[in-house]
């Protein structure tokens, strides 16, 4: 294997007692050992330490360093690790998410073969209520900054490889705490808008687990914070206010739609009477054409917004 392709582990934890050991032992288990393996305690009040300085000591063979911060959020952990990186690629993993064995090893053949890219994503198997589903990220449409914004978010941190050079030269991850949650979403927008080489590596490699207690099944405050980077990124490079308005408006319709399902699941009727009236408001203030080619992710109106 090519001696130049080094990898640093970035995992960011705050009260991760019940994952960490899974999570970082699937780091420690790959058929490709990793470079160095960097966790940022992030003001953890349960016994994560304790258990990342077991997994230390019981690791000497690994290059493990755990910084201990107090809670500044996940972009600033991700950051703070990032910033004692040593390698030329990076790799995230989230401390309640881990990769099936193979993943380095993967990564590592397609640097191997073309050490232009850039950067590398793979697909992950939802794991919910104990229930797998294998639901393939597909490619980036072209241009990949609009493409996000359009067809939705393809790269999540815990399956992304890229050149630690490029997270230097767009200043990391945002700490904006309006961000959160979302402040991956946030980088790759300003990633994508550079000319940046993007493989899709269509394998399973990775398991994102849905945890009660994560910060993205928080459904109102992940999603208000999504509609946060997407509201601050449009205005920055989509002169079409129509566009902009009805793509928000699309997001949050569709985001009061999935919590109806839920509520009618939990046969919570009144809250499904109180949910559809807001969807009702909704569509009283849309451009119906607009919204409509939004909803259907119509390729006309794709091409109008990435020309822009």
């Amino acid at each position: 294997m090519d001696n130049d392709i080094t990898i640093s582990v970035v995992v960011p934890a705050y009260n991760s007692s019940k994952t960490i050991n899974r999570c970082i032992k699937s780091i420690l288990n790959q058929s490709e050992k990793v470079d160095e393996i960097i966790v940022t305690n992030d003001g953890s009040t349960d016994d994560t330490s304790e258990k990342l300085d077991k997994l230390k000591n019981t690791n000497s063979n690994f290059n493990i360093k755990i910084i201990t911060q107090n809670n500044k959020g996940i972009g600033a952990a991700r950051n703070t690790a990032l910033k004692n990186c040593k390698s030329k690629y990076i790799v995230f993993l989230d401390s309640d998410d881990e990769w099936l064995p193979n993943k380095i090893l993967e990564c590592k053949n397609i640097l191997s073969k073309n050490s232009k890219i850039d950067l590398i994503y793979h697909n992950e198997i939802k794991i919910l209520n104990n229930k797998n589903y294998y639901r393939p990220y597909g490619e980036i449409k072209k241009p990949y900054f609009y493409g996000l914004i359009y067809y939705g978010n393809k790269l999540s941190p815990s399956a992304v490889l890229i050149k630690k050079s490029i997270l230097q030269d767009n200043n990391f991850f945002s700490e904006n705490l309006n961000f959160n949650s979302a402040e991956d979403f946030e980088l790759w927008l300003r990633i994508l808008t550079k000319d940046i080489k993007v493989y899709y590596l269509n394998k399973y490699l990775g398991k994102y687990i849905i945890n009660p207690n994560s910060i993205t099944n928080q459904n109102s405050y992940h999603f208000q914070n999504v509609q946060n980077v997407m509201k601050y990124h449009l205005n920055k490079n989509l002169n079409n206010k129509k566009i902009i308005n009805n793509l928000l408006l699309k997001n949050k319709f569709v985001f009061l739609v999935q919590q109806v399902k839920i509520c009618f699941t939990n046969k919570q009727f009144f809250k499904i009477f109180k949910l559809l009236k807001k969807d009702l408001h909704i569509l009283l203030k849309i451009d119906l054409i607009i919204f409509i080619k939004i909803l259907l992710k119509n390729n006309s109106l794709f091409k109008i917004i990435s020309s822009k």
